[in-house]
This record gives structure tokens, C-alpha cells and sequence, in this order.
């Protein structure tokens, strides 16, 4: 309806104009503002389904047709992995899983890894404005490759710190591990587990994993094996958080990062990268 009003008004403006003026350019559509991305990716034990997975937010959900806001839409799907044999495609959307409802990507991240390898599971998925059921069975991983990236990063950063005391023998049990990224700052991190918490000597907050080459987050100076603690004076715990935070803020041209280094507390002034018209590529995400 929109456009049908302004086409007449367009030609009753050009017919007005003097002879040999040009008529004005069209206003620049404003960019779209920013989508977060959330990541994800299993560890220790945990089923291996191979997609990567973003958050589904109102605009998203009108443009795939979606009758309401939930789900987690797939970006990825790692050739030959049970995601690939089960048929699932990039832009599904997983609106349950073993018919429970998908709320998004922490949650799908816990159902994955809660369920076995081996075992089979059933996707209620969204394409082409329809619904359809699919079936994988999980496999396991060992992530040879992702892991000692990773850990080389780590390492790094922590090789001066005192070691770490003495902890009493725990049974390794399948705990999931949020991989958080996103293409404002450009960093992955992760939450914090009550004995990294103690070995940092902090209460809870954010722990770097990597951070992205020229990003946002490196020119600000952050490091991998960085604790987050406070997001523009805000406390966080979570990955999540701080991605509501910075959804909240998107208008801001600098962002205060307050982090634990060395078990010293630094306050960073990070700086968004200006964002062209258009979403735009994303950097490659490791897969669920």
C-alpha cells in the first residue's frame, strides 16, 4: 500500500519540475540494525548433530514466515554429519526438538548435549513456510582440531599466572559449553564454571576464548583468557547476557568492556565497527 501511494506522488513531482532538473536521489534506506549472533558447540560427551545455529528475532520471524518468535535458524550444516543425512538445510528453522519446543540457541545447545550419542532424535523444522519432521541419530566427536586452537589461545594468555591448586578427582561428566560470537565485538566466550571462577578469582563473569583478527575487540584490547565482568557498568555472567546488553545499547558508538586480567581489573573502551548497508558475510562459526 506504501508503495502504491508514493509512485502518483513521484510523478506528480517530476511533472512540476522545471525543465532539465534532475529530480533528487532517493533517500538512503537505513541499515538494518544488527542481528546477533550466537554460536554453539558441544563438549565432553555431548551428541554431534553438525549445524550452526542463530537466534530467531521479530524481524527474522516475519521474513521466514513464522507464526510466532521461537525457534533457531540454521546458518550451517558440516557435509556428511547427522545434520546432512538427515536432510536438514541452511535456513531451516528447528522449532523443536524430540518434540519439545525450541526456544533458542542455549536451549537447543543443552537439548544436543543431553542426548547421547548414538541415540536417535526427531527435529520439527520450518522451510518454505511449511512445517516437516525430520530424524538424526547423533555421533560422537572429539574435536581434534577445534580444541587445540582454542587451547593454544589460552595458554597463551595464562602461561605467567600461578598454577592452578589441587582440586579433588571429579567424575568427568557431559557438561555443554556455550560458544559465544558475534560479529559486533568479535569475540567467542564462554560461561564460567565455578573452578574456573575460583582459579581467576572472580565470583562469575565471562571467559574469552578467542578473539577475532582485526575486530572490534582486538583493537580494544581484548585478549583471550579475558574474564568479562561488567558490560557498561552492568554485571554479566552469561554469554547471553551480554549479547541482551549489547542488542539493548546497539545505538552507542563505544561500548566500556570491564575484564580480569592477571587478577587485575581493567576497563576497556571498545569501539563498534561501522556496518555497511546490508547484513553483510559472517565469519565462519564452529557447528553444534
Amino acid at each position: 500500500m506504501r508503495q502504491q501511494l508514493w509512485l502518483p506522488c513521484a510523478v506528480l513531482a517530476a511533472l512540476a519540475m522545471p525543465a532539465g532538473a534532475q529530480p533528487p536521489p532517493p533517500a538512503p534506506a537505513p541499515a538494518p540494525a544488527p542481528r546477533v549472533r550466537t554460536m554453539v558447540h558441544i563438549r565432553h560427551g555431548g551428541g554431534f548433530l553438525g549445524v550452526g545455529v542463530e537466534e530467531i528475532d521479530h524481524e527474522r520471524a516475519q521474513t521466514l514466515g513464522l507464526r510466532e518468535e521461537h525457534g533457531v535458524e540454521v546458518k550451517s550444516v558440516e557435509e556428511g554429519s547427522p545434520a546432512a543425512n538427515a536432510g536438514l538445510r541452511v535456513g531451516d528453522v528447528v522449532l523443536d526438538y524430540n518434540a519439545q519446543r525450541v526456544e533458542g540457541v542455549e536451549q537447543f545447545t543443552r537439548m544436543v548435549g543431553e542426548t547421547p550419542a548414538g541415540r536417535r532424535c526427531t527435529l520439527g523444522i520450518w522451510r518454505n513456510h511449511a512445517g516437516q519432521t525430520l530424524t538424526a541419530t547423533l555421533a560422537a566427536r572429539s574435536w581434534p582440531g577445534f580444541d587445540q586452537e582454542r587451547m593454544r589461545d589460552l595458554e597463551g594468555a595464562l602461561q605467567h599466572m600461578p598454577p592452578m591448586p589441587a582440586m579433588p578427582d571429579m567424575p568427568m561428566m557431559p557438561r555443554p559449553t556455550m560458544g559465544w560470537q558475534m560479529g559486533v565485538l568479535g569475540i567467542e566466550g564462554e560461561e564460567l564454571s565455578p573452578q574456573l571462577a575460583e582459579f581467576f578469582g572472580v565470583k562469575e563473569g565471562v571467559l574469552v576464548r578467542s578473539v577475532v583478527h582485526d575486530s572490534p575487540a582486538e583493537r580494544g584490547g581484548l585478549k583471550a583468557g579475558d574474564v568479562i565482568t561488567r558490560i557498561d557498568g552492568t554485571v554479566v555472567t552469561t554469554p547471553r547476557e551480554i549479547s541482551s546488553l549489547m542488542r539493548a545499547s546497539r545505538g552507542k558508538i563505544t561500548t566500556s568492556v570491564t575484564v580480569l586480567r592477571s587478577h587485575r581489573e581493567l576497563t576497556l573502551q571498545v569501539k563498534r565497527a561501522e556496518r555497511s548497508q546490508g547484513r553483510g558475510p559472517s565469519p565462519p562459526e564452529p557447528p553444534l
